[in-house]
């Protein structure tokens, strides 16, 4: 492990050293390279977030990639392991000899698929797994998986096994507040483990660690995964892999506490069971629901996919009623499957979909093995839900109907919403707001709030709906249940993301067409349902992404270094540019590492230096000399940061006469550059680094347009105006080079992803930002955008903005009213493509309200800024302090404090006579205090229809709707306007208002930006 000291910048700059994931060692590509012959037959490639390199190979739709020259193509294990060894470096292994062969299974249609675990120097990593998938003839169909490139590190362990497994088990007896002899260690043997195959957050480097599996005696909830660093001895990671089964055994515990050592807890003995397999009715509600419930998910495994039992083998199906964990309350209010049996609190197994829901925890431990950690364990916890409502909808019973089919335990009173999460505040798609971070490990990385957004998938497909600009149409249950099945048995793996579960979906449509009814026209809607739910994207607050210096297939030139490890040094200084001087002192004390594990990380290997700093306070750290940048040249760095948003914050700028004058790098970044702008405080209205990066990642600068000039960085960081006691910002940085890279990269097609359409009246035009595009090395901002598909009389231009592409469009009366698809080319300097649809639907001209959505700002006919605020009412990302509900823009009022703004948005519409609703979601966020002073009006040709002040607490934890019934309104034009003013003194206020609809009852003429359904339908 490399030593490691720290720097405070203004309260804190802490430099830590980490180990990139290079990519040198890629192949270079050549004409007949193994990426190029996949080009060119058409497969699909994707690449890892966070390691860079290939994660997924796919035959595109009707087609297969080409087979082993010389096998026999009934040998299957001898064609993957062929087809692992020609394709292996591209996903980042040394050599096919780095994988084993863990498992082998055949589908229902004879498929074979093959996985295979990576080791280095015999130890194996952590969720590194590759899957081959071949049909009957040999030809392969798929490869996909993540693996860590480029290892190198000791496998020798200074901790031996036994003092790792006394670390795992007196952790796990003191989380849980049990006695040791309540614990037994199933497993325990070295590993490799690195965050970024997991999706966590902490430092992306690999380490040597006791992967130990601690677990209760009892049927306490208790299925620990305990890294202990083999070097250090320190916990790594711990969570819990207890996801809260047709020979059918219940137990009864009779509401008894368990108290550790109660045998009847285990269910393990014929004369603890008060039910088995074929026995009568026991007349109690609780046994006798989870033994039917139990072999109605039996059934459904076994009709649907040939299943026997939950591990396809008979498994024993043992169900544990009525049960008390100690410390848990009794009666306990839940149930679990802890990789043996089910165990249900009083009245849980009455509930047939979370009965299934927990057997299928287990179909999911046999299959994919999805750790039960953020991404993954979200699509764990989905898996569940999904098969469970499957269940509940196929099995006869009569307690769904069309208000509780998709809720997930509707007979408890209902646990979570899948048609609609956001109801019980959980996602239903990547950008969500609701999509929750959980850095501290209280739900396992969000896996049970995060697990909405392959629910709301799940009920898309089924059901079919209009959701986030897509309209999908129904393919029902059965073909939606066999291709996420299919996602678990032949492609996702244990550390499997959402982007994975896309490609999975996708290829599963492929690979199923023309089986159980599946269609080419089905697996349209399975990509319309995951540009819907944003599967392909990282939400705003994942764990941070990664990416190497250079690209796969080129080696670097480096003409600057610095790691950090010895400081201070002479390269770097630190200073305070204003406020106070007691900036840089020696730290006291240890500082808190950036693990974001359960265990006590890393922090006593740190030293440094530290400060305190007042309110408008201004801190850099310059590098003292400059460098000249190479031709073709690059800078990078890896960093996390930890900002007061949206106030403090910090930002990156660079010299060309040596310091004399310095100007924001913002504009030079190609990978996670700052995208934010900073509220107040010395770095007000500039694009900066705000918030929290949510773990360590890395940032890399194209520096082709400075070649030549002398240049020098430095890193800045200040606290905002508003004085908040005890306020401190911390930036850590590490591993800074200028360098180049060498050689041509290995073609990468560029990222295309369009999460909008556009709605526009006849003989109107109007803009609206419709997604983003980026590419591996090119600036997003060079790449070329051309459509097709506008029809006689449309005009139709994309214009790209730093890779923010907005759509301009010029419709003629010409035009018919009608949705027109329009595909979306962007090209990048290698002539690789990337191409996506989107829709413009045409309204007749003389529609009611327009673009409640705010995403089309010109359908705002007037807004106005009476106060010089860091943005205007009409707000879009990147740029605006906050954020919408959906979309990229929204509706922002509010001043810095000690101002006073006054503001308005309005728009003239035109409708018919009638009564009609006017709806909205509105977010308040006050800080350093609130009162009446501040407020936003809403009114109706001028007559007032609503006001809120920032003394209404309701609108506090997000947005929350507003409903407004409207009555006789007269046909004609309508003024809607909303008028905010902000006397902020010694706080901030901001009024957040997003996807405004107005419905008559006689045109139902919409406002939606057709981001989201109509709200009514």
């Amino acid at each position: 492990m490399r030593s490691m000291r720290m720097l405070r910048l203004l309260a804190v700059l802490i430099v830590v050293s980490m180990l990139p994931l290079s990519r040198s060692n890629a192949q270079t590509p050549t004409t007949n390279s193994p990426i190029n012959r996949l080009l060119s037959q058409g497969a699909n490639v994707a690449r890892h977030s966070q390691t860079g390199y290939v994660r997924w190979i796919g035959a595109a739709a009707g087609t297969t990639l080409d087979q082993p020259v010389g096998l026999n193509r009934a040998d299957t294990l001898n064609i993957a392991n062929a087809y692992l060894a020609e394709y292996g470096n591209l996903f980042g292994l040394a050599q096919a000899s780095d994988a084993t062969v863990a498992k082998t299974s055949t589908t229902q249609d004879g498929r074979q698929v093959v996985r295979y675990k990576q080791r280095y120097q015999g130890v194996p990593v952590i969720a590194g797994e590759l899957q081959v998938q071949v049909n009957q003839a040999g030809e392969l169909l798929s490869i996909n998986g993540e693996v860590l490139p480029n290892l190198n590190l000791n496998t020798n362990p200074k901790i031996d096994q036994a003092k790792a497994i006394n670390t795992a088990q007196t952790y796990v007896a003191t989380k849980y507040d049990v006695n040791l002899a309540a614990l037994n260690v199933s497993k325990s043997e070295l590993a490799i483990y690195n965050p970024a195959l997991l999706g966590g957050t902490g430092l992306q480097k690999s380490s040597l660690v006791w992967f130990v599996t601690v677990e209760s005696t009892s049927s306490n909830p208790i299925r620990e995964y305990v890294f202990v660093n083999a070097q250090s001895g320190e916990i790594s990671l711990a969570f819990n892999q207890i996801g809260f089964a047709k020979n059918r055994f219940v137990c009864n515990d009779n509401n008894v506490v368990d108290n550790d050592d109660n045998p009847n807890n285990n269910c393990d003995q014929p004369s603890e069971y008060v039910r088995t397999e074929g026995s009568a009715a026991s007349n109690d509600a609780d046994i006798d629901a989870a033994y039917d419930y139990s072999g109605d998910t039996y059934d459904f495994f076994n009709l649907f996919f040939g299943r026997n039992s939950i591990d396809n083998n008979g498994m024993n199906l043992i169900s544990l009623v009525k049960h008390c964990p100690p410390g848990a309350g009794c009666p306990y209010g839940n149930a679990f499957w802890n990789g043996r049996q089910m165990t249900y609190g009083q009245g849980f197994a009455a509930a047939d979909d979370v009965v299934a829901h927990e057997l299928s925890h287990g179909v999911t431990e046999y299959t994919s093995n999805l750790f039960y950690y953020f991404q993954s364990g979200a699509i764990n916890e989905a898996m569940s839900d999904i098969f469970g409502e499957f269940m509940d909808q196929t099995n006869g019973s009569a307690d769904d109907d069309e208000t509780t089919r998709w809720i997930m335990g509707e007979d408890l009173g209902g646990i979570r919403n899948m048609q609609d999460p956001t109801q019980g505040d959980q996602p239903d798609r990547m950008l969500s707001e609701l999509y929750v971070l959980d850095p501290n490990l209280l739900d396992s990385g969000g896996v049970h709030s995060n697990s909405g957004v392959a629910n709301k998938a799940a009920y898309l497909l089924s059901d079919g709906d209009t959701f986030n600009g897509q309209t999908i149409a129904s393919i029902g249950i059965t073909k939606t249940a066999h291709l996420f099945y299919e996602t678990q048995i032949s492609s996702l793996t244990s550390g499997s993301d959402y982007a994975d579960l896309a490609s999975a979906l996708r290829q599963a449509c492929t690979s199923l067409t023309g089986s159980h009814g599946i269609t080419a026209a089905d697996c349209v809607e399975v990509n319309k349902t995951i540009l819907a739910t944003e599967m392909d994207l990282q939400p705003t607050n994942a764990p941070a992404p990664d990416i190497a210096a250079c690209s796969p297939g080129q080696t670097q030139t480096t003409v600057f270094n610095e790691d950090f490890e010895a400081l201070p040094n002479n390269r770097w200084s630190a200073s305070a540019l204003s406020g106070s001087t007691e900036t840089w002192t020696t730290n006291p004390a240890p500082l808190v590492g950036t693990y974001a594990t359960s265990g006590s990380g890393s922090a006593t290997n740190y030293n440094g230096v530290y400060g305190w700093n007042q309110a408008v306070e201004e801190s850099a750290f310059t590098q003292n000399a400059s460098v000249t940048v190479p031709a073709n040249g690059f800078a990078y760095f890896r960093h996390a940061y930890d900002f007061y948003a949206p106030i403090d914050a910090g930002v990156v700028e660079y010299s060309t006469n040596n310091g004399s004058t310095w100007q924001s790098a913002a504009g030079l970044f190609s990978f996670n550059g700052p995208t934010n702008i900073a509220e107040d405080g010395a770095f007000g209205g500039e694009q900066a680094y705000v918030g929290n990066s949510n773990g360590y990642n890395a940032s890399r600068l194209n520096l082709a347009s400075l070649a030549g000039q002398s240049i020098r960085f430095r890193f800045k960081v200040a606290l905002g105006d508003t004085p908040t006691p005890n306020r401190s910002v911390t930036w850590s940085i590490d591993d800074f080079e200028i360098y180049t890279c060498n050689g041509p990269a290995a073609p990468a097609a560029p990222s295309l992803f369009l999460s909008s359409d556009v709605l526009v009246q006849q003989g109107k035009q109007t803009s609206a930002t419709i997604g983003t595009a980026s590419d591996d090395l090119d600036l997003a901002g060079a790449l070329t955008v051309s459509t097709a598909g506008a029809p006689t009389g449309m005009n139709v231009s994309i214009s790209n903005q730093a890779g923010i592409l907005k759509a301009n469009v010029n419709c003629a009366c010409s035009s018919a009213v009608g949705t027109y698809p329009i595909t979306v080319t962007v090209r990048d300097s290698g002539n690789l493509t990337a191409s996506q649809v989107f829709n413009i639907e045409v309204e007749p001209a003389g529609q009611s309200l327009i673009n409640g959505g705010f995403e089309l700002g010109t359908n705002w006919q007037a807004f106005s800024n009476s106060f010089s605020d860091v943005s205007p009412p009409l707000c879009s990302l990147p740029g605006c302090a906050g954020a919408p509900r959906t979309g990229t823009s929204w509706l922002r009022f509010g001043a810095r404090s000690g101002t006073t703004e006054t503001a308005f948005a309005q728009q003239t519409f035109t409708t018919t006579a009638g009564d009609a609703t006017l709806e909205f979601y509105l977010s308040i966020y006050a800080h350093n205090g609130r009162g009446i002073q501040d407020y936003v009006k809403l009114s109706l040709d001028g007559e007032e229809i609503f006001r809120v002040s920032d003394a209404n607490t309701e609108y506090d934890n997000g947005y929350a709707k507003v409903t407004i019934p409207l009555t006789d309104l007269s046909a004609g034009e309508h003024v809607l306007r909303f008028d905010s003013v902000n006397n902020s003194t010694a706080n901030i206020v901001r009024f957040s208002i997003d996807d405004i609809s107005f419905v008559t009852e006689t045109n139902q003429c919409r406002g939606s930006n057709l981001y989201l359904p109509m709200i009514t339908k």
